[in-house]
């Protein structure tokens, strides 16, 4: 019984070995024929370019000839350097057990210079059958990677899954499998059976860029003024959004449409102190910065650039235009001071006159005595004359050493002349408002280095800048600095203003889209497919503001041909304006004297007649 028993127990133990072993040999054949699979899909769809191929070790086999062919070997963890010039971004073919196997790996790839989002990826999974296919798939697609394929063994045979995030497209023989992810953002998922045919290769590496169904794309904004409410400002990105769309050039947001995208608008509050815009965009996660930044102050290693290049933007210094005139001048323009002044001196010398009975000449010599602050020789036994002299001492004693002294004043100041340099702005003190993108370029010249010096720097918002050009003119201590096209625009109102004849920065501007942003390729050629035909903001402007001048142009030769005359500048004839009216209240006063001293000498001789006879 004993015997039986232990020859019952033999037969099966060896029946589980020989189960154990199959299993083996049948996995191990499997896993053999899966890597075998993956070397032919490599050699036939992806050795046909210019790509390089970056394989791992534990994909080859021992009949493995590597002088025979082009493929990078790499340890499995893919932390081996890679020196040389690779011709273009690589493809990567990689094996892995599971996520955590494989995120180390991809994290140092992503670190390694050669580092692409176009990179091809053939995950081939070693482990269990085709397990977490779409965890494994969205895990990549969160990192921006598109074109990724993984291959796994499912019932005796090789399956390909891959993952469209834009579209639930995807040419034959690819079948669709599941959609999944969020309610706005589906992402579908298709498999492909694998055949040794090299007709398959087309629609393995079809562009999921093509067909875009689903697909949004984020606009960022940064708004200083952080007293927006949630609601008003989803209010305002799409009233933007909208209004940008009805513009009757070709704008960023026009191209999101014409490939078939939504273009969506988000506005956030910028943080405060104030980081560089670069920073501020990447941590957004937005696609593209709704606004413009300098080229050359572009980081390549955070963000990449649309190819919407604008034409060179010149920006000036604009201030209140200075007029050529003497300090003399400059105190005739207070017309009231003039007046009252004229007059009193004018009543003064008539009764001095008057005084002096027919001797006009001495009496003009006594007002200079009484003006100046001299000694008069008119005795004071009169009360006419101890008025006079009471309120002529009064103003010799106030008005006329304070005229005297601003006038000396001004005659000592240097010579007034119009800014054309920013160390003009500097030695001048001039309060000096600019754009707050131009603050590099303004700190770069070393002119304001000190605090107090910078207690005279102004940086504003594109939006502000506007009611401090307003302000320059009627304030000749104010400066400000903006593009010249729209200083041109606003001296064309006001002739008070003096644009700079040089131009103080010359600046390209340009838009930012996130670095490895999936569709900036298929954005960036609709771009330009719209520039070439003279749709994009740039020819638009530049036909806008040929049509403007045409008009202008002809409006001037208009009046040019009804008005031919020379043209006077009146800053230039000032002087003479003054002189012309001085010499004309000068002769009415010299007539009324005239007048009342005929009339007063006659009388006089009058009675002087009388009193003879």
């Amino acid at each position: 019984m004993k015997q039986g028993i232990i020859f019952f127990c033999l037969v099966i133990a060896r029946v589980s070995g020989n189960k154990m072993i199959i299993n083996d040999r049948q996995q191990e054949n499997s896993l053999g024929r899966l890597k075998r699979d993956a070397r032919e899909l490599v050699e036939m769809c992806f050795t046909n370019n210019s790509n390089p191929v970056m394989i791992s070790e534990d994909l080859l086999d021992n009949n493995w000839n590597p002088g025979q062919n082009s493929l990078i070997v790499i340890d499995r963890k893919f932390n081996k350097k890679i020196t040389g010039f690779l011709p273009a971004y690589p493809t990567y073919v990689l094996p892995f057990k599971s996520i955590d196997n494989l995120k180390p790996a991809v994290d140092n790839l992503q670190r390694s210079k050669f580092w692409n989002i176009g990179s091809p990826f053939l995950m081939v999974g070693t482990g269990s059958r085709c397990s977490s296919t779409k965890k494994l798939l969205e895990f990549m697609w969160n990192r921006d990677l598109l074109f990724v394929y993984y291959l796994c063994e499912n019932k005796n045979s090789s399956v390909i899954y891959t993952l469209n995030p834009y579209a639930s497209y995807a040419p034959a023989p690819w079948k669709l499998i599941e959609k999944f992810g969020d309610s706005d953002k589906k992402l579908t998922l298709f498999r492909l059976e694998y055949i040794k045919d090299p007709q398959i290769c087309k629609s393995i590496t079809f562009d999921k860029t093509d067909h875009l169904e689903n697909a949004e794309i984020k606009f960022v904004h940064f708004e200083k003024t952080t007293s927006f409410l949630i609601s008003d400002k989803k209010k305002l990105a799409k009233a933007v959004v909208e209004s940008e769309l009805k513009e009757d050039f070709v704008n960023l947001a026009k191209i999101s449409v014409l490939i078939n995208a939504t273009p969506i608008l988000e506005i956030i509050p910028s943080s405060v102190p104030r980081r560089s815009d670069i920073q501020e965009f990447v941590d957004s996660r937005g696609d593209i910065n709704n606004g413009y930044g300098f080229i050359d102050a572009t980081d390549y290693e955070y963000v990449d650039v649309i190819a919407e290049y604008n034409d060179e933007n010149i920006v000036s210094i604009v201030t209140k235009k200075t007029v050529s005139l003497t300090g003399i001048s400059e105190k005739t323009n207070n017309v009231q001071f003039l007046i009252e002044t004229s007059l009193l001196l004018v009543m003064f010398t008539i009764v001095m006159v008057i005084i002096k009975r027919n001797d006009v000449g001495l009496a003009v010599m006594e007002m200079v005595r009484l003006v100046t602050g001299m000694a008069l020789e008119t005795p004071l036994n009169r009360l006419a004359i101890k008025f006079i002299f009471f309120f002529g001492f009064l103003f010799a004693f106030m008005i006329v050493p304070d005229f005297l002294g601003n006038t000396i004043a001004m005659l000592m100041r240097p010579p007034k002349r119009n800014v054309d340099k920013l160390r003009d702005l500097y030695e001048n003190k001039f309060h000096v408002y600019y754009l707050d993108i131009l603050e590099t370029d303004i700190m770069n010249e070393q002119l304001w280095v000190t605090d107090e010096d910078r207690k005279y720097l102004h940086p504003v918002l594109y939006t502000d800048i506007q009611k401090y050009v307003l302000k320059v003119r009627e304030n000749s201590t104010i400066a400000c600095i903006h593009f010249t096209d729209y200083l041109l625009t606003e001296s064309g109102k006001d002739n008070n203003l003096y644009i700079s004849t040089k131009a103080v920065f010359k600046k390209q501007l340009v838009s930012w889209a996130r670095k490895n942003w999936p569709l900036i390729s298929k954005f960036n050629k609709m771009v330009l497919k719209t520039s070439q035909r003279g749709l994009g903001h740039a020819i638009f402007k530049k036909k806008r503001c040929i049509a403007k001048l045409e008009e202008k142009s002809v409006k001037k030769a208009r009046i040019k041909e009804r008005e031919m005359y020379d043209y006077f500048d009146f800053d230039e004839l000032i002087f003479n304006y003054y002189s012309f009216g001085l010499l004309i209240a000068l002769g009415i006063v010299t007539f009324g004297i005239e007048i009342i001293l005929s009339r007063y000498l006659r009388n006089y001789r009058q009675f002087q007649i009388q009193a003879r006879h």
